[in-house]
């Protein structure tokens, strides 16, 4: 084959040449940037070029979506082992009794209310004995109204 007969070959020919249908060699010319001749013909030389640094460009894209991959797995690696880490410290500290369990404190704090709320307004009968024990029942009614009074201010209050 003579060197002009490469710069004019028409895609039926070359393409088998390069191992691609006709229409693929089109296509490539049409939408990808292959260089293609103004009478539509093709030059074999300009594009076995164009194809060897496409090639080499789709070979570095995956080379780098490889290293790309690679820093991804070790930084997620490195996620994983200081959530394993973190998990492993409050085990160890929750069982030193360092850390408690939210349900269980939060359990804890609902009964201490319960019991002193319980304890407020059983109080109002023994304090009016203590401060006016000639007539206990009008004192009483006072000292019940303060602490229900009371008792409502903390169950409105936003803490």
């Amino acid at each position: 084959m003579r060197i002009e007969e490469t710069e004019s070959m028409p895609a039926s020919h070359l393409g088998p040449m390069l191992g691609v249908s006709r229409q693929l060699l089109v296509t490539w010319a049409k939408r990808d940037g292959c260089p293609q001749n103004k009478n539509k013909t093709f030059d074999l030389v300009k594009v076995v070029a164009w194809r060897r640094e496409r090639d080499i460009a789709d070979a570095r894209g995956q080379a780098e979506t490889v290293e790309a991959d690679v820093a991804d797995q070790k930084h997620e690696k490195a996620l994983l082992t200081k959530a394993q880490r973190e998990i492993a410290q409050i085990a160890l500290r929750k069982a030193r009794d360092e850390v408690y369990d939210r349900e269980e404190v939060e359990q804890t704090f609902a009964d201490i209310v319960v019991l002193a709320r319980e304890k407020l307004l059983s109080l109002h009968d023994r304090l009016a004995v203590m401060v006016c024990p000639e007539n206990p029942k009008p004192a009483a009614e006072v000292i019940r109204k303060e602490i229900h009074a009371v008792l409502t201010a903390l169950s409105e209050s936003k803490i």
